[in-house]
């Protein structure tokens, strides 16, 4: 399930949501990965604020993304680890979904998110 929160129907943050059990294998976590760059890509020339901001969360571990405003080719981050034609490598670890929404760096960190995207919002509010 990936969701938009939109202001003046234009994306502002982009949220994945997985089942917990996802988390423990490699194939989905690389599918979920690369939903969310693809949502992140589609979605940066139509954003009204700075940065597009993302989450996807497995159960409630959290990783997060972001990307850029100013250059067209812009990196998502976190970035991306390439795949290798002949070995069999793990390039999106479980580590990235590195904190728990329900600990307190998790609601920290999630906070801080939508601080970030409400000041960004606000100057448009005043349009």
């Amino acid at each position: 399930l990936v969701t938009y929160e939109v202001l003046r129907n234009r994306p502002v943050f982009v949220l994945a949501l997985k089942a917990p059990r996802e988390l423990a294998y490699i194939s989905n976590r690389q599918d979920a990965d690369e939903q969310m760059r693809r949502r992140l890509t589609d979605l940066r020339d139509t954003r009204p604020i700075p940065t597009l901001h993302g989450v996807c969360a497995m159960g409630t571990r959290l990783c997060f993304y972001h990307v850029p405003s100013g250059n067209q080719n812009a990196m998502a981050h976190p970035p991306v680890i390439p795949r290798h034609l002949t070995y069999v490598a793990d390039t999106v670890t479980a580590e990235r979904w590195d904190c728990d929404v329900l600990g307190a760096e998790g609601e920290t960190r999630f906070r801080a998110i939508v601080g970030q995207i409400y000041q960004a919002c606000v100057p448009l509010g005043q349009q």
